[in-house]
């Protein structure tokens, strides 16, 4: 185990050696000007609103006109364009130089403060001209190779420790073997968990030089991110778990000191569970507990797991010989409760992560997720197996019993790989994911003053739409000629599209406004004026619901719904379940508190799995 630990570290080292940083999950929530917007005059500066703090310094902005060319830029090397505001902070302000009519495209970048994470895009806007918003990338970027492996290796470790201690706490002093046995192998664990979490210490520094880039960063990243201080917490506990960990191999064991290091533990595991993307606000506290449960839950099972494989595969014969049967008989509890564990917090961190069932099913994290689950399933399903067989009254070949192991241990290994490529990818959710509101909006009509008008917009949707409008004069005679029409508009944000002169059409008392750029989804409110020679001008508002999501909607594949707060009560009841079914457990099993001794004894040996502790 030394040497595989020595190996892990050894790699998690070598792959950040020239590595960039980690991206992505700040996720843009919102722009000035709005992507696809098309503006009467120029803007000073364009504004950036994330959903999570950012470094604002650490912003790079490019903006280029319709034809490609470059107009100014800012970020490293760069200093044509401004970068304004405080050190860190949800907005991004970057001032522009003057500008003409056309068509502008910006492109972005920008590091999130909480885990160090670049996240990039692109906008649209038009001076005077009307423009297509880019479409939003639903997908994501894939997660880099190098950045999955480093986080997959500290996975790794922290399984390691965490398996190791469980194994120590919760299921040799179950195994009904002999004390002196027991003890060695309590030693051996605890020497095991001090080697973990002596690498997981060493790796931390190769995951900060890949979230941070280069070297030269680490200084700055630790004062100005959040990522920064979890990480010194990280590393203080770790250095910690050493120290308590030998002195338990040693034999010092209090009280005080297995509390200690359960507060270490929880410290680092909270540490890394904090710097991943975890939900922002108010919300973060619940997310953060949750996240923590289900680290150090997956940890744990898989940790273990490995363990028994490596013991199983090193059976011995000899007096100070442990049977390996009732080993992995207590284990079954333990086991049992971190499935319970992993099961209830991913079920309500899936709501927090993932939109809704169609991003669950169209994006990287989402099919990541899926993998993520279905390994596992496979896992619990062969411990079942397992457990099912090691209660049988005949014993279980050994040969079937380290198989079993060996296969449950990969998949739960490809399980830690599957959350640490989730851990660098980008979640599910934000404005791309915005359901679709479904309206049937009619032709509005009404009389207003001696008018009587109808309007209509197609195809309403969020994007370019076309208004219709239709006049017709009801006293007689008529007033006067209608000489105009024009238009303005003002979005659910608040957003006001700039009133413009409409064009009569083919049919009778028709006029028309092509190009009208929907930016958001919801009532509308639209102001006709129609303008008569010698007459006031009538104006019309109405309210006009756009149908659509946001500027990345598409049709629905099964249901683009929000599922956050069913996937809760779910979490929720699955846990109160959970907890009814203990307590019935326990209390059937109170009247025979001592674990029943093997019995095979000492019958054949090939019936019997010996593991020698040296």
């Amino acid at each position: 185990m030394r040497r595989a630990l020595g190996v892990i570290v050894l790699v998690a080292i070598a792959l950040v050696a020239g590595s960039g940083p980690a991206s992505a999950h700040a996720i843009l929530a919102q722009s000035t000007p709005a992507d696809g917007s098309t503006l009467d005059r120029a803007p000073a500066a364009i504004t950036l609103t994330f959903d999570e703090d950012v470094l604002v310094h650490s912003a790079s902005l490019t903006l280029r006109s319709a034809g490609g060319a470059v107009l100014a830029r800012t970020g490293p090397g760069a200093a044509e364009l401004r970068v304004t505001g405080p050190a860190k902070g949800t907005a991004v302000v970057v001032a522009l130089p003057a500008l003409g009519t056309g068509a502008f495209n910006v492109t972005w970048t920008v590091q999130s403060a909480d885990d160090l994470h670049l996240t990039s895009g692109t906008l649209v806007f038009g001076v005077g001209r009307a423009v297509t918003a880019s479409r939003a990338d639903r997908w994501g970027p894939a997660p880099a190779t190098r950045s999955v492996a480093v986080r997959w290796l500290d996975l790794l470790a922290f399984a390691v420790l965490l398996g190791a201690a469980l194994l120590a706490t919760a299921v040799v002093p179950r195994a009904g073997s002999d004390r002196l046995a027991r003890a060695r192998l309590d030693a051996v664990l605890w020497q095991t968990a001090a080697w973990a979490a002596a690498a997981a210490a060493v790796i931390g520094v190769a995951v900060l030089v890949d979230a941070t880039g280069v070297l030269r960063d680490v200084g700055t990243s630790l004062q100005a991110s959040l990522f920064g201080r979890l990480w010194v917490l990280r590393e203080v506990s770790l250095i910690a778990v050493v120290a308590l960990a030998a002195g338990a191999a040693a034999g010092h064991r209090t009280r005080l000191r297995s509390g200690l290091g359960a507060l270490a533990v929880l410290g680092a595991v909270a540490s890394v569970a904090g710097a991943s993307h975890v939900a922002v606000g108010t919300g973060r506290p619940v997310a953060l507990a949750l996240l923590t449960a289900h680290l150090a839950a997956a940890a744990a099972w898989a940790g273990a797991v490995l363990i028994l494989g490596v013991l199983a595969r090193t059976l011995r014969r000899g007096a100070d010989a442990i049977p390996v049967r009732p080993l992995m008989r207590a284990f079954a509890v333990p086991a049992a409760s971190c499935v319970a564990v992993l099961v209830t917090t991913g079920v309500a961190l899936t709501g927090r992560q993932v939109a809704s069932v169609d991003a669950l099913l169209t994006t990287a994290y989402g099919q990541l997720l899926v993998t993520k689950v279905a390994l596992a399933g496979v896992a619990g399903l062969i411990g079942l197996t397992a457990a099912r067989r090691l209660r049988r009254p005949r014993p279980t070949p050994a040969r079937s019993v380290k198989h079993g192991i060996w296969l449950e241990s990969t998949a739960l290994i490809a399980v830690l790989a599957a959350a640490a490529a989730m851990s660098v990818g980008t979640p599910a959710h934000g404005p791309a994911f915005a359901p679709t509101v479904r309206v049937e909006q009619p032709r509005l009509a009404a009389q207003v003053s001696d008018l009587f008008e109808t309007l209509d917009l197609a195809p309403n949707t969020v994007g370019q739409s076309w208004l219709r409008v239709t006049v017709d004069q009801t006293r007689r005679p008529e007033p006067g000629p209608v000489t105009g029409v024009s238009a303005a508009l003002v979005g659910p944000d608040g957003r006001a599209l700039p009133r413009r002169s409409m064009v009569r059409s083919e049919l009778a008392n028709g006029w028309d406004l092509p190009s009208v750029n929907l930016t958001a989804a919801g009532p509308w409110r639209v102001d006709i004026a129609v303008h008569r020679a010698a007459r006031p001008d009538v104006v019309w508002s109405s309210r006009w619901t756009v149908a659509g999501g946001s500027l990345g909607s598409r049709p629905p594949v099964l249901s683009d719904r929000r599922w956050g707060s069913l996937l809760d009560r779910l979490a929720f009841g699955g846990a109160l379940l959970l907890g009814l079914l203990a307590a019935g457990a326990r209390r059937r099993r109170r009247p025979a508190e001592t674990t029943p001794p093997d019995p095979d004894g000492t019958a054949r040996d090939d019936q019997k799995l010996l593991v020698g502790v040296r």
